[in-house]
């Protein structure tokens, strides 16, 4: 690395650990509505009324919830909705946070003003965060007892950090794709903690953002959100992939916590499950 690019790498990592300690994590063009979306979520004291407006004022967003609502993955046998309070109660509240959720990041992706690189970067982004949130709903639902919807969410948000890295170097000079990994990779999980604890979504999601890399970690007491996201890492890497030893839970000891393999030596098939992981996906990319 040359002493303009260390420079210019140090100055970048000075940049996010100011960041980090000010507490300063807005994500640049986010739209206002998903983060107010969750917050209304969250506040007992508003009702579906209260997100029927706030999705009222972002066409957009109403339209896309609306095409969720009505795929094969969500309709479950009822008919075609045509509003957005149905489509709310069709989905429920976590659900329609995390639509919300994956529509911003598809926003972000298609905005012309990234050059081609960036759009591609992008693109690998909100693609590794489809398909680990459809593992994760998808390995709820089936093994475990916590909330699939919040899980969903969690697998959504996992590359908040990354997101927030990528789009905080597009006003730095002197930084290679190399460098942007390798800072990247440092402090995702810090800055996707903090980016969640200033939305005020949950302590349990929160830590998720933070222990989502302790792949070898074997954790103890109830399965949480931690684990099944992990679990849903390690599959998309895998997924799609010959591998030529086999993965088990002596890897990724939570396959076995969560009851997806019953030994530590059995090979993790997750086959069975593709097509139910293939429509979650396909809904929410649209």
């Amino acid at each position: 690395m040359s002493a303009d690019a260390q420079g210019a790498t140090a100055a970048f990592v000075a940049q996010l650990a100011q960041d980090l300690n000010d507490k300063r994590l807005e994500l640049p063009a986010f739209p206002d509505s998903v983060i107010r979306i969750r917050q209304a979520v969250q506040d007992e004291n508003k009702d579906i009324d209260d997100i029927v407006d706030i999705l009222s004022s972002d066409p957009a967003l109403a339209a896309r919830l609306l095409q969720i609502a009505n795929s094969a993955a969500m309709r479950t046998g009822g008919g075609e909705i045509s509003d957005v309070r149905s489509a709310i109660l069709r989905l429920g509240l976590n659900l329609v946070s995390s639509v919300a959720a994956s529509f911003a990041m598809r926003q972000l992706q298609r905005n012309e003003n990234y050059s081609a690189d960036a759009r591609q970067r992008l693109e690998k982004i909100w693609h590794r965060s489809l398909n680990v949130a459809a593992n994760c709903r998808v390995i709820a639902n089936n093994f475990t007892k916590i909330n699939a919807d919040e899980a969903l969410l969690t697998g959504l948000l996992h590359v908040l950090g990354r997101l927030y890295v990528f789009m905080r170097a597009q006003d730095a000079e002197g930084l290679g794709a190399e460098e942007l990994d390798s800072i990247s990779n440092d402090w995702h999980t810090a800055i996707a903690k903090a980016i969640t604890e200033t939305w005020g979504l949950s302590e349990q999601l929160a830590t998720a953002m933070e222990q989502q890399e302790d792949y070898d970690v074997k954790f103890r007491g109830p399965v949480t959100l931690s684990e099944i996201l992990i679990c849903a890492k390690v599959l998309n890497q895998t997924q799609g992939q010959a591998q030529q030893t086999p993965l088990t839970a002596a890897q990724c000891p939570s396959f076995e916590r969560l009851g997806i393999v019953s030994g530590p030596e059995e090979p993790v098939v997750f086959d069975q499950y593709e097509d139910e992981v293939s429509q979650i996906r396909n809904a929410l990319a649209g």
